[in-house]
């Protein structure tokens, strides 16, 4: 008769090996309670487990429900304005009027040709945009309004008619300075 052989050990010495008998072992333990517990289960002296599932009717839009984290982002964004409209009322100052956008709303400095980008050398540590969107502005020389995404709603009396494209469906947040008074 000859040995059997596996991975180069014979089964007599897999058998001694605690490596391979401890899993041997675990696995018999499987096989006999399971064969205990079908024996009980066909005899009827055991309940059988039936698992139960519980189904939640969803509401078909879920109210925002406002976060700190999207008040600290608010924040930031009205924080932004603010240093955005200082830069503005300093453009003023030297220029005599603000810098207006011939077509409407338009990103304060989202490319090197757009209006708001000569904002850049008045004020230091100014943002253009929340990392995610530009800021917008629309200006006739004489008035501004800022306009950035918001993540709760805000008075958005101030805000011109017409938005972006990208903040359709958002909430938005805007400021409207003009000239201070001489």
């Amino acid at each position: 008769m000859g040995t059997i052989t596996i991975g180069g050990l014979t089964l007599f010495e897999m058998f001694r090996d605690p490596r391979y008998l401890a899993p041997l072992a675990v696995l018999l333990g499987v096989i006999f309670v399971s064969a205990v517990l079908a024996e009980q289960d066909s005899k009827g002296s055991a309940a059988a487990f039936v698992p139960t599932v519980s189904i939640v009717a969803a509401t078909a839009t879920p109210e925002p429900t406002p976060t700190p984290d999207g008040a600290a982002i608010d924040a930031r964004r009205l924080h932004d304005l603010v240093k955005v409209r200082d830069a503005f009322l300093a453009y003023r100052r030297q220029n005599g009027k603000f810098p207006a956008t011939r077509n409407g709303i338009t990103a304060i400095c989202a490319t090197p040709s757009d209006p708001g980008c000569v904002l850049a050398s008045e004020g230091a540590a100014v943002r253009f945009a929340d990392g995610a969107l530009p800021y917008w502005f629309v200006s006739d020389g004489a008035r501004v309004v800022l306009v950035a995404p918001a993540e709760s709603p805000s008075d958005t009396a101030q805000c011109p008619a017409a938005l972006p494209l990208a903040l359709a469906g958002k909430f938005v947040m805007c400021l409207k300075f003009d000239r201070p008074a001489q």
